[in-house]
């Protein structure tokens, strides 16, 4: 094929296959407890005033937003029936993050459709305060957290989460705020804001134990278009890890390339060879080392005997 002609369309099935693999929610320990930590904190502001929170940090492709997302949707379903569902706000943050910008962020989030005529922080703070009075959202979840204490930025952040703080203490609204574990610095700008978000869980890069079979296991038995479940053999689970580095996103990446490769062969498992061809298409020519299964099968063929 020219380098210049674009690559085939996925079947069907290739298709199928990837968005299973990108749909798994592995409910490992570190996500199960901060999960159900956010939960209780959540609804445990919604029965007394405590100011209350939750800082998440993970590095990135470790599930930061993912646990958002389930985070929403698990408040959504144990909403009660036939009662309006209180809004969650949601806003990220980027490399301008300021007061301005989270107020502005939150304007949208309530459901206004543009800024005021003249977005002065104290008429944004206000229209702020008045929808939340209105509507009463659940929680307030902030992603991208790591903004706030990138660069030399400490009185930035702590006007920043200091108006954050007073919202927190003037609607008894809880915050969930997720970012890398450049988040951590908040602790030393703003302690008064820490004592508020107190909670802390951290969703670190895998270890090759129990609970990265655990991982691969779970992904195998979500996923129904391939048979994965070689991946939990001690050979490639090891291989997997060290292609991946116990990083979430890039095992979902891998994944979805190799099994696209697979299924594109006809094969009806996943094998050694789709995995190595797998990780070239998902990561090129990585700076970080070899590619690990290829590595494998050439070993495996020097150690195959030679016939004359």
């Amino acid at each position: 094929m020219s380098p210049f002609e674009l690559p085939p369309r996925l079947s069907v099935e290739a298709l199928r296959c990837a968005n299973e693999i990108l749909d798994t929610v592995v409910p490992h320990t570190e996500f199960a407890n901060s999960l159900q930590g956010a939960l209780k904190i959540v609804q445990w502001m919604q029965e007394f005033r405590m100011p209350g929170g939750v800082l998440l940090l993970a590095d990135a492709g470790m599930g930061k937003t993912l646990f958002l997302q389930v985070l929403k949707r698990t408040l959504s379903a144990q909403a009660p029936p036939l009662k309006t569902t209180r809004p969650v706000l949601e806003i990220s943050l980027d490399s301008a993050a300021d007061v301005h910008q989270v107020a502005a962020k939150l304007l949208l989030a309530l459901g206004y459709e543009m800024l005021p005529m003249r977005p002065t922080l104290l008429n944004m703070t206000d229209l702020v305060d008045k929808a939340i009075e209105r509507l009463r959202p659940t929680v307030m979840f902030i992603d991208e957290g790591q903004h706030v204490c990138e660069g030399n930025r400490q009185n930035i952040a702590r006007t920043l989460t200091d108006w954050l703080k007073v919202r927190m203490d003037k609607h008894n609204l809880p915050v969930i705020m997720v970012g890398t574990p450049t988040l951590e610095g908040i602790s030393e700008i703003n302690p008064q804001f820490v004592s508020r978000v107190s909670l802390r869980y951290f969703l670190n890069a895998f270890a090759f134990d129990d609970e990265w079979r655990g991982v691969l296991g779970s992904i195998a038995q979500t996923v129904t278009t391939l048979d994965l479940e070689g991946l939990s053999t001690t050979g490639l689970s090891r291989l997997t890890h060290e292609a991946t580095r116990g990083n979430l996103r890039r095992l979902k990446k891998l994944l979805v390339f190799s099994c696209v490769r697979a299924i594109g062969c006809g094969a009806q498992a996943l094998k050694l060879e789709h995995l190595a061809e797998g990780y070239v298409e998902a990561f090129g020519g990585a700076p970080d080392g070899p590619n690990p299964f290829q590595t494998a099968i050439e070993r495996a063929r020097r150690r195959t005997p030679q016939s004359c």
